[in-house]
C-alpha cells in the first residue's frame, strides 16, 4: 500500500480538512462496501487504508512530507507501466486481426496457457474468424490495482481495460459495436492479457457444428488464379465482339504493401487473405477479380461501362483504406484499350501501373 495516491483514492485535494475527510469516506463506502456493490474488496480495501492514514494527524502529516516526491515518481513509474501494458493489449488485438495467433497466445498469462494449449486456442481464433471479424478498436484504462487477487492468483500488479470493438458479422454483413473489459497482469516476463476461459473445446466444437449448418449459402467468392482469371476474361473479349457487349477491368495495387511487410513481417499476407474475403460485400455477384503477385488485383466488372466505374473505384479505394489497424492505400489504372487478347490486356495494365 506505500505505493498509493492516498488523496486521489479518497477523491480529495491535499489540503481538505477533517471534516471534509470524515464526509468523503462515508460517501465512498456507501458506494463501494461490498455488503452493497459485490467486487469491490479491492477499493474499499483502498479506501479504509487511505482513511485510516488521512484521518490520522500524525500519519496524515508524515504522509504529506513524502507526498509531493512520491506524486511525481509515482505518476511517472505508473504511466510507464501502464503505457507498456495498453501496447502489449493492443499487439495482441493487432495480432488476432492479423490471424498471428502465435504472437497472440504469446501475449496471454500463464494462468491461461496452463488451461488453453497453444492448439486449442489457435482453433477457436480460426473458428471464430468464421463468423466474426474485427473491423476496428479502441482502447482506454479503467483502473490499476496492487495486490489483486484473480481466481485463485494474486498479481502484483493489474490493470483493466475498456475496449470497444466494431466487429462484422461475417453471416448478415451487419457491423456491431462492442464493449469488453480485459484484465493486464504483470508477470515476470512482462505484462500479460488475462482471459480467464478454462476450456474452449466444447465452445469452438458448437461454433464449428453451426458453422457447417450455414456453410455454403454464401455464394464463393475467390481469388481465381492468373490462368482461370484470363479465360474469365476471354470470354468477356468473345461476347463484347460478338454481341457488343461492354466490359471494365481495373488494375489496383497497395501502395504501402512494403511498408507494412516490413511492420508486421509474414501476418501482412494473413491480413490481406481476411481483406480479399469481404470483398463479396463490395461488388456484384457478376463480378470478379484476381490477385496478382501480392500486391496488386484486377478486377472485371462485365456489362459495365467505362464511365460507370468511377463510383466502384472510389469505393474499393475507401473500402481498402478504412482497415483496421492497418489501412490500405490503393493506386490504379483502367485498362482502355480491350480490342486484343486477355494475356495482352493484361500486361498492357501492369505496364502502365
Amino acid at each position: 500500500m506505500n505505493n498509493l495516491d492516498l488523496y486521489k483514492i479518497m477523491q480529495l485535494h491535499p489540503s481538505s480538512d477533517g471534516d471534509m475527510i470524515n464526509y468523503a469516506y462515508k460517501k465512498l463506502c456507501k458506494k463501494y462496501h461490498p455488503d452493497i456493490n459485490i467486487n469491490t474488496n479491492d477499493i474499499m480495501q483502498k479506501i479504509n487504508y487511505a482513511y485510516e492514514v488521512l484521518s490520522n494527524e500524525k500519519s496524515r502529516a508524515s504522509y504529506d512530507r513524502t507526498y509531493s516526491y512520491f506524486k511525481n515518481s509515482t505518476n511517472i513509474f505508473e504511466k510507464e507501466q501502464l503505457s507498456k501494458a495498453a501496447e502489449n493489449l493492443n499487439d495482441y488485438f493487432k495480432a488476432l486481426i492479423t490471424n498471428n495467433y502465435k504472437k497472440a497466445y504469446n501475449l496471454i498469462s500463464n494462468s491461461d496457457k496452463s488451461n488453453i494449449t497453444y492448439e486449442d486456442f489457435e482453433d477457436w481464433q480460426k473458428t471464430v474468424s468464421k463468423f466474426y471479424r474485427i473491423k476496428d478498436y479502441s482502447i482506454s484504462l479503467l483502473d490499476n490495482f496492487y495486490n489483486k487477487k484473480i481466481s485463485s492468483k494474486k498479481y502484483e500488479h493489474t490493470a483493466e481495460f475498456k475496449i470497444n470493438i466494431v466487429e462484422k458479422d461475417l453471416a448478415s454483413k451487419d457491423e456491431k459495436k462492442e464493449v469488453v473489459t480485459k484484465f493486464l497482469v504483470k508477470e515476470r516476463e512482462g505484462w500479460k492479457v488475462y482471459l480467464g476461459y478454462k476450456k474452449l473445446n466444447e465452445y469452438t466444437k458448437d461454433l464449428k457444428l453451426f458453422n457447417n449448418l450455414v456453410a455454403g449459402k454464401s455464394k464463393n467468392f475467390q481469388a481465381y488464379s492468373n490462368a482461370n482469371f484470363s479465360k474469365l476474361l476471354e470470354k468477356e473479349i468473345y461476347r463484347k465482339e460478338r454481341y457488343n457487349s461492354s466490359y471494365s477491368l481495373v488494375l489496383f495495387e497497395i501502395t504501402n504493401y512494403e511498408d507494412l511487410k516490413l511492420e508486421i513481417d509474414d501476418s501482412i499476407n494473413n491480413y490481406l487473405e481476411v481483406v480479399f474475403t469481404e470483398l463479396e460485400t463490395l461488388y456484384r455477384f457478376i463480378d470478379e477479380f484476381a490477385r496478382y503477385k501480392d500486391d496488386k488485383f484486377f478486377l472485371l466488372l462485365p456489362e459495365t461501362k467505362e464511365e460507370e466505374i468511377s463510383p466502384v473505384i472510389d469505393k474499393t479505394r475507401t473500402f481498402f483504406v478504412s482497415q483496421r489497424p492497418f489501412p490500405l492505400k490503393l493506386d490504379y489504372v483502367k485498362v482502355n484499350n480491350l480490342n486484343f487478347s486477355a494475356s495482352k490486356i493484361i500486361n498492357l495494365a501492369l505496364a502502365e501501373l
